[in-house]
């Protein structure tokens, strides 16, 4: 049958009555309801609130939470990148490990979350498909192993710099900026000849990748989030000239 609610005395508010009335609710929305409880069009677009898009962040707000992201797969040329130039900018002396590299923000992976209300949880997801390549340390296309690159999801309420996100552990309303648990390593793939002597006399040679190009992919979820902006993405260091990321997502979703 459809839900009834206690019946509350209208000279007393009764918390206890007003609490059951709730906790009832809650049962019969979350699996208690059967559709002889439910007419033909109960609900209609007047009953719930409608969404607000923002095509600036490519953000959206609905009824039961909120949802933004990135996502890139074409064309082929439009591609991001994690660079030691701007990572290990610092190294005059080509000596600096990676430990000792900054990070920095990987382009086109960031997005900015209104959070007007309390959300019992916020997820973090991302995926993508990079090559790692180095043309500074590697002239030789075998035996080459050299590029390394690390990458972490970053989510603050608070404005960010470069310092931010590389020396503070928290931001000023205490959040974690980095999230170390999240590492995500990408390593120089192996290489060879291709040969091939088909077209006429000698053989001709390209460098191609062998087929080691990996999805890399990751979720993180913050619990009891509570309201601001949020800035959330990916930053990233390097150790070779470039970690060029072909294919990439970064979603946002979060429920009240």
């Amino acid at each position: 049958m459809a839900f009834v609610p206690v019946t509350i005395s209208t000279s007393t508010v009764d918390a206890a009555g007003i609490d059951t009335n709730l906790s009832n609710m809650r049962k019969y929305v979350n699996g208690e309801m059967v559709v002889s409880d439910i007419d033909t069009d109960w609900v209609q677009s007047h009953h719930i609130m409608s969404g607000k898009y923002s095509n600036i962040n490519n953000t959206m707000e609905f009824v039961s939470g909120v949802q933004g992201g990135k996502v890139r797969t074409a064309p082929r040329e439009l591609t991001t990148y994690v660079s030691r130039f701007n990572t290990l900018r610092n190294d005059y002396e080509g000596t600096m490990s990676l430990d000792e590299a900054q990070f920095n923000y990987i382009p086109n992976t960031t997005a900015m979350i209104s959070v007007h209300a309390p959300l019992s949880a916020l997820m973090i997801h991302f995926h993508l498909i990079s090559i790692q390549e180095d043309v500074t340390q590697n002239t030789n296309i075998n035996g080459m192993h050299t590029g390394q690159a690390l990458m972490q999801v970053f989510m603050s309420s608070q404005e960010l710099d470069m310092r931010a996100v590389n020396v503070s552990t928290q931001d000023s309303a205490g959040q974690k900026i980095r999230k170390p648990f999240l590492p995500l390593w990408s390593v120089e793939e192996d290489r060879e000849d291709i040969t091939s002597s088909s077209t006429g006399p000698g053989t001709t040679i390209s460098n191609a990748y062998k087929c080691k190009r990996f999805p890399k992919s990751g979720t993180f979820v913050k619990t009891n989030c509570p309201v601001g902006t949020w800035r959330i993405g990916l930053v990233g260091k390097s150790s070779s000239s470039k970690l060029k990321i072909v294919h990439w997502s970064m979603t946002v979703e979060g429920w009240l």
